[in-house]
């Protein structure tokens, strides 16, 4: 798998930045998700619900900047050229943030192969196993603060003067809201 992208160094750590066709990254990934059978997962289950209203929203010809966060367990798996980050054909890329996001570009895909050839932008972490990934999930997840709700009401306001109800609707069926 090639990934266009280049290394970032933070912490004494280096990953790598990129971009990648949705369909690439599909064939790929995994997430490691806490179930009865796989105590060690740190990852919920998916909300089929949520990557739905995901996947609509990318078929209402919208877009997402960010990032899916991945992680490569296998060392010596990732070698790196002129902005093009290769990962080895043997090797599974763990979805550390974003599940549902790519769950999403899967749904949306089924309905319109062309989402298939959207670029995705990916981090890669290499780390040698899903403990490391988890610290990255719990960090991520633990750290972000939600919008005030305040401030979500000003702007839906603002939007619905400037857009109307039925495109603000619209926009609902799609998922972006």
């Amino acid at each position: 798998m090639k990934i266009y992208g280049y290394p970032i160094h933070q912490g004494g750590v280096e990953f790598y930045a990129g971009v990648v066709a949705v369909n690439v990254l599909l064939e790929r990934i995994r997430v490691d998700t806490f179930s009865s059978v796989s105590q060690d997962g740190y990852q919920r289950s998916l909300s089929a619900a949520r990557a739905r209203a995901f996947g609509r929203y990318i078929l209402g010809k919208n877009y997402s900047p960010l990032s899916i966060l991945v992680n490569v367990r296998e060392a010596d798996a990732i070698s790196v050229g002129e902005g093009i980050i290769e990962v080895r054909d043997d090797v599974e890329l763990w979805v550390v943030d974003g599940q549902h996001r790519v769950e999403g570009f899967r749904f949306a895909i089924q309905q319109d192969p062309e989402v298939g050839l959207m670029e995705v932008p990916v981090i890669l972490m290499n780390q040698p196993s899903g403990y490391q990934e988890a610290w990255q999930f719990i960090t991520i997840n633990k750290t972000q603060k939600g919008v005030r709700t305040d401030l979500a009401e000003r702007f839906l306001d603002q939007a619905l003067k400037r857009e109307g109800r039925a495109a603000l609707q619209d926009m609902r069926d799609q998922g972006a809201l």
